[in-house]
């Protein structure tokens, strides 16, 4: 099992909609589904096909930061999100 630290967005705006819901992520709606991809660098593909006017340098972190949620976290692996409206 390993542990992962998943934000509510950089000011918590997506806390309440991740409680509520039961599930982690969130703010790459413009992206859509990343089910066919097989690799990190199927993501950045679809990143770059999604948000052309973004850097090569964003759409790397963004792929980077898909590729753990799409590929990496395993079912059994612990999810810690800070809340932000709280110490």
């Amino acid at each position: 099992m390993a542990a992962w630290m998943i934000r509510g967005g950089r000011t918590g705006e997506r806390n309440a909609w991740a409680l509520e819901k039961g599930v982690s992520g969130g703010g790459f709606a413009s992206i859509g589904d990343l089910k066919a991809c097989g690799s990190r660098d199927d993501v950045l593909t679809v990143v770059r096909t999604a948000v052309p006017e973004k850097p090569l340098a964003a759409c790397r972190n963004f792929a980077a930061q898909l590729w753990t949620l799409r590929g990496r976290i395993q079912v059994g692996d612990l999810i810690v999100m800070p809340i932000k409206s709280t110490r």
